[in-house]
């Protein structure tokens, strides 16, 4: 007779976009007079499909005066062979910046802290942009602005999270 077994496992977030997983089995048998038979083997090959997120952040100008406008750029490029099932970006504009916009708009706000959330991210070039002006009274000698961003497989699975800063030097 024919008889099966199936096991179902989770790749894990640690498993790369191209990675090939091997599973190997080994039957030991014996007959109804419990003499042992030729031990049996096989392996079956799987290709890892996943999205592969990076971020990156860039302001322009990267060195301003109080009442400046400075535009970040957050990229965000899945370079995995799949699309993403989300993906989450957070930026919090720091003390001594006021929001003027952004292109996509955010998906919601709270004060100075922007989300997008994006679904179905296919593989590719990803980007938005935010605008800010140094406040008029800001005395310090720069400002850091930070992008954490999160994703997910098109079947919820949660992946590493990715984090980018830039830098707006403010000379004296």
């Amino acid at each position: 007779t024919t008889n099966s077994l199936t096991i179902t496992v989770q790749v894990t977030a640690a498993a790369l976009d191209g990675q090939v997983l091997r599973n190997s089995v080994t039957l030991d048998y014996t007959d109804q007079l419990r003499r042992p038979l030729p031990r049996s083997q096989a392996t079956a090959n799987t290709t890892v499909s996943r999205p592969m997120i990076t971020v990156v952040k860039t302001v322009t100008p990267n060195a301003t005066r109080a009442g400046d406008i400075v535009t970040f750029t957050i990229y965000y490029n899945n370079t995995g062979s799949a699309a993403a099932g989300t993906v989450s970006i957070k930026d919090t504009l720091p003390s001594g910046m006021t929001y003027i916009g952004s292109s996509p708009a955010p998906t919601w706000t709270n004060g100075q802290t922007f989300y997008w959330n994006f679904t179905n991210v296919a593989p590719g070039s990803h980007s938005v942009t935010l605008t800010a002006q140094v406040d008029a009274t800001f005395n310090g000698t720069q400002l850091v602005n930070w992008a954490f961003l999160n994703y997910t497989t098109l079947g919820g699975y949660p992946l590493t999270g990715r984090i980018s800063s830039a830098v707006v030097a403010i000379p004296e």
